[in-house]
């Protein structure tokens, strides 16, 4: 037996509740927020007030629709929820959750300890890093609403960013793109944030919310006169020369299209315009019900589907709410509240106390042991030859000369010492497309002369480009800074071209000698 389940979309304007059983609609309820407190007065009017009315209408609303549900799911706007898309590196799962709250504090205006947030990491494999999506909420604003929907009777279940609620769509319409695509959420009429969203395989790329309705500046400006239509093509231009600076290497290869018919149209042909296809997303398939065509309730409707219909985003802000209420109840209840039911048994307390007394004194013999070891390293050590306090100035002089001889020789080894390490590291960086060694090897040949052998073959079925290629090599050897460090005169032994084994093709086999003069 299905559940009524209700979402409430608590958008810029307008608060939207849809009750659901399975995935039918059976209540809706739509308040202004005008209705609540008169824009004038709105700045002045604390947060509390404000909720007290909402309660009142909600209350009158649910009575009057007879709903049932006890249950709800919120979908937030862009302006309670702060979704942020960035890079890091690929790390280790232990180090993910500081260098993500480190890096989130670029992109917020207060602290990360305000935020009820969490975070979904994707490897890019262009870019061999992690694509990182963030979402995050003000703990007040969550603590607002679950207050007010409590005194409702109702308990939050599930909280989601209301444009990635629907892209429920795109499962309900059998859309599994693989490729870049885009999806945009639009409503003309300026009563909801238009939004566009670009994903790869289900997994944000770019996410932007589009408010149509002129701004103060705009109608400073002289802006305020132009359609919303207009509006939203630059808004899209915008979005789209943003998105492809951040992802070059990426095209969007369709944009699947939320909208109302009358406005299709004029969008297909302005993503013709741009090069891009456009795909129409039938919703009146998708909700089962005849309606007029509003963003808001789409998005209600959409959020309370949470049970039944999943999306890619594994991000669960009501998790981290839950947690952060039990953490704080913890800490709340005192260090001697943990003991309060902690019942005592002497007889492990004596056996904890003779086993710490154990491991005390086993620690004062090892540490007799080890004096014991560094004393006898100590007295094997061999005696120091001591100059005698009668020696003249001249033998004095010849002590000198011989133990200065002796340290530049022993200097002298150490600088000039080769690293094979450093060379064999540094081979794959010089060494040509389409060149592989088949051996290599090194001897010393006296008074710190040194040779570096290399041996091996250059197939490309083209002479010329392999002859090209071992100069190509013999070139890198002698630029690199690492190699001349250690050699400074490079010579082809061999160059030739041989018949590949059990084989009717030709390679060019190669040797070069690496000395140092």
């Amino acid at each position: 037996m299905s559940v009524n389940t209700l979402g409430i979309y608590f958008g810029p304007k307008t608060i939207t509740a849809v009750e659901t059983k399975g995935r039918n609609p059976i209540n809706h309820i739509r308040i202004l927020q005008s209705t609540i407190v008169s824009s004038e007065l709105e700045e002045r009017v604390p947060l509390e007030v404000k909720g007290v009315g909402l309660v009142a209408l909600f209350k009158s609303e649910f009575q009057k629709y007879k709903i049932e549900a006890n249950e709800a799911a919120l979908g937030l706007s862009g302006k309670d929820l702060i979704v942020r898309i960035f890079e890091l590196p690929v790390l280790p799962r232990a180090e993910l959750q500081s260098a993500v709250n480190f890096e989130v504090k670029k992109y917020i205006p207060f602290k990360t300890e305000e935020l009820v947030s969490g975070f979904q990491i994707k490897y890019n494999k262009s870019d061999k890093v992690n694509l990182v999506l963030f979402m995050g909420v003000k703990r007040e604003t969550l603590e607002r609403y679950s207050a007010m929907l409590a005194q409702l009777g109702v308990r939050i279940k599930d909280i989601e960013y209301s444009p990635f609620s629907l892209l429920r769509t795109l499962s309900f319409a059998r859309i599994a793109d693989h490729e870049v695509i885009g999806v945009l959420m639009s409503d003309i009429t300026g009563e909801d944030e238009v939004n566009f969203t670009v994903l790869e395989d289900g997994f944000p790329l770019f996410t932007r919310d589009i408010s149509l309705t002129s701004t103060r500046e705009e109608m400073f400006d002289g802006l305020s006169d132009v359609s919303p239509l207009d509006k939203l093509r630059t808004e899209f231009h915008v979005s789209l020369d943003y998105f492809l600076r951040r992802f070059p290497e990426k095209s969007i290869k369709k944009v699947y299209l939320i909208t109302n018919k009358e406005h299709l149209q004029s969008l297909e042909t302005f993503m013709g315009e741009i090069g891009v296809s456009a795909h129409y997303i039938d919703i009146e398939r998708q909700v089962r019900q005849s309606a007029v065509y509003s963003l808001t309730y789409l998005k209600a409707y959409y959020v309370s589907l949470y049970r039944s219909a999943k999306t890619s985003i594994t991000i669960n802000l009501l998790q981290e709410m839950e947690r952060r209420i039990t953490t704080k109840e913890s800490i709340g209840q005192g260090p001697m509240s943990l003991f309060e039911d902690l019942n005592v048994d002497y007889r492990i307390v004596a056996m904890g106390l003779i086993l710490c007394l154990a491991t005390f004194l086993y620690g004062l013999r090892q540490n007799k042991v080890f004096l014991k070891s560094i004393n006898k390293l100590i007295g094997e050590r061999p005696p120091v030859q001591r100059i005698d306090p009668n020696t003249d100035n001249e033998e004095l002089n010849r002590l000198i000369e011989e133990y200065t001889k002796r340290m530049q020789g022993i200097d002298r080894m150490i600088r000039q010492r080769v690293l094979l390490t450093d060379i064999i590291n540094m081979l794959p960086r010089v060494l040509p497309e389409g060149a592989s060694l088949r051996s290599f090897s090194f001897r010393i040949t006296g008074d710190f002369m040194a040779e570096f052998l290399l041996d091996g073959m250059v197939f490309l079925d083209n002479s010329a480009k392999e002859f090209e290629i071992v100069n190509k090599l013999d070139e890198n050897l002698r630029l690199d800074p690492e190699f001349r460090k250690y050699f400074n005169d490079i010579v082809i032994n061999k160059i030739e071209q041989q018949r590949l084994p059990d084989a009717d093709n030709m390679a060019t086999y190669f040797s070069l000698t690496c000395r140092r003069k």
